[in-house]
Order: C-alpha cells, then structure tokens, then sequence
C-alpha cells in the first residue's frame, strides 16, 4: 500500500511515532466481507480490521466479550466513521490449520477441542443484556427460513442449476426445521464458529469474526464446530465432543438434546453450503467450492441422525451425485 488513506494514518498515529514505514500486509479475510491487515513497525503489531458494513456491532461486542474475558482480541483503538477498528494481533496459527497438522493424532485433537469448548459454555453463560448488539439479534423463523432458502438459492440453484420437483415438500420440511429450532432456549451464539475463526496463540486462544453473534440455540455454535466442512473430523470424535458438552452443560434431558443438536447441524449445513455457492460464484472466491462436496457429505450424515425430513435427504442426496458439475469451476486445489 503506497500511500495510507487519512483514516488509517489518523488512527494509526495514536499508536506509532510515524507511519511512513510501516510493514503492512493484507490477509486472507476467508469469507469476510471486511479486509484485515496485519500492521507491524517499532516494536509493536496489530490488526487492523477494515469495514463498511457491522462496525458498531463489532465494537461493541468485541468490547462485551472481552470485558467478559471471553478469548477475542482486544480492540486497541477504532474509527466508526471510517469502519477502522485496532485489534490485537492473534497470531497466524487458526485451528483449521493445527487440526489438519494433527491428523491422526486424535488425543491432542481432542484435548484442543476441549479447552474450545470450555471457552463456548462460558460465552453462553454471559447475560446479553448489557449487549444491545446481540440481545436486540435473534435466530427466530424468518432468519432460519433465510439460511434455508440461501441453501437453496445459492448452493443447488446457482452451482448445481436444480430445479426441484418436489418444492412444496420441501419447504415444509424448511419449515418444520425452523419452527423446531424457534421454539428452544436461547443463548449468545457467535454464529461462525468454525475452525478459520479460531485462532491459537503463544498462550491463549482467540475467537474471531464475532460481529454477527446473536441470541440462539445453544447447539448451533456446537454444530458449527463439529460439523465444520474446513476440517471434516472423524465421526467417533464429533460424537466424544458432544458427549464432552452435554456433560460440561449438565443437560438432563440427553435426548431431546442430542435431536436439536443434529437438526441444528442440518440447519448450519445448509447455511454454509449456501455461503460456498454465494462466495465461490457471485464474490468469485472460487476457493469456497472445494468445501461444498465435504458439506455436503456432513449434510447427509447429520439427516440420517433426525427424522421426518426425507426431502432434505433426497435433495443432499441429488447434489451428491451430482457433484461431478463442481469441477467445471476450476477453483483451487488444498495446498
């Protein structure tokens, strides 16, 4: 970056002697609509999170959780006007990369899943009312029906081009997944929480792109963590971590429980499945594509965990064998 915008050099001189020569340098922001830089010079480092969209709600919850000594990184300094806010740099390890350096290694994947986890039933133990940003945000119907019809939209329409036959069946079933999950106990949902928003530090670990968290049900972050198509973690272990949960929470009614938690999981799916196809084809993060197959595949697994929702297997079904229209895309291959 050549010359700095005057927003950053007024931000950026609460903190240094001079900006001239600063290393600047822009990281991959995965899915975010924000650009993120990490901003190094005289000793000292930062990130700084650029935005036009949320920066209110990412000021304010960034300082409610952290207050709350929940792991996120501290916010240094921002600028609302010029959507600049100053965070702590939280290292360059993100959990997506630990676990796929841990294949195999279940033990240790396991004991990191674990302290996640500890940090997750602590966040959902906060009250959101000192909060307007979350507690004013909830997963209600209509925000369900919206991940669903995002799936849809997105994901079978727009990169597998399906036209489905049986429509109507299926909006009920979209329908009678939402009103499920509407009817459950609520609590602050980071709503990503998967493993490229979940970074590891030197001694801490630190929970990122928080901006959109909301009130929910408290599966639905769980779902995000086990059924993360970045990382695919082997069935015994998605199972040792909910059983890890429903202990850590005390649920008495197991049950009824794990039957939310699998639906949730259907629920999540979709909305990232829907993510992928939005992404890859209208932002043109080709990248994004790879995971839908893998999505897909945990789609599938999670629906034959619940009952009553044959259309939704069917259609996972179709795009599975399908998938052989996601190569004309050429999106990059892992490294």
């Amino acid at each position: 970056m050549k010359k700095l915008p005057e927003g950053w050099i007024k931000l950026l001189k609460n903190h240094y002697n001079s900006t001239e020569n600063l290393n600047i340098l822009e990281l991959h922001g995965g899915g975010s609509q924000r650009q993120y830089f990490r901003i190094q010079g005289e000793g000292k480092k930062f990130i700084l999170c650029s935005s036009e969209k949320e920066v209110e709600e990412q000021i304010e919850i960034g300082l409610f959780l952290g207050k709350n000594n929940i792991p996120v990184p501290n916010i240094y300094d921002y600028n609302k006007k010029d959507g600049l806010i100053l965070f702590e740099d939280g290292g360059t390890l993100s959990l997506q990369n630990k676990i796929n350096n841990l294949k195999g290694k279940e033990e240790e994947l396991l004991k990191i899943y674990k302290e996640v986890i500890d940090w997750l039933i602590k966040l959902q133990e906060l009250n959101p009312q000192n909060c307007p940003s979350i507690k004013n945000r909830i997963f209600d119907h209509s925000y369900y029906r919206w991940e669903t019809s995002y799936f849809l939209e997105s994901c079978a329409g727009k990169v597998f081009n399906l036209e489905i036959q049986q429509k109507d069946s299926l909006i009920k079933e979209f329908d009678y997944l939402a009103e499920t999950l509407s009817r459950e106990e609520t609590v602050i949902v980071h709503r990503d929480f998967q493993s490229q928003n979940i970074y590891i530090g030197e001694d801490r670990l630190y929970f990122l792109d928080f901006q959109s968290a909301r009130l929910g049900v408290c599966q639905y972050d769980m779902a995000s963590l086990s059924y993360d198509p970045y990382v695919c973690l082997p069935g015994d272990l998605r199972k040792d971590l909910l059983e890890y949960y429903i202990t850590k929470k005390h649920i008495k009614n197991r049950h009824h429980f794990t039957d939310i938690f699998y639906k949730t999981s259907m629920q999540r799916l979709m909305q990232a499945l829907g993510a992928y196809g939005f992404l890859g084809l209208v932002k043109g993060k080709k990248d994004f594509l790879k995971y839908i197959e893998p999505a897909l595949k945990l789609l599938l697994d999670a629906t034959k965990h619940a009952d009553k929702y044959p259309e939704i297997i069917n259609l996972t079904n179709q795009l599975l064998a399908m998938n052989y229209k996601l190569s004309k895309y050429n999106y990059p291959a892992d490294s």
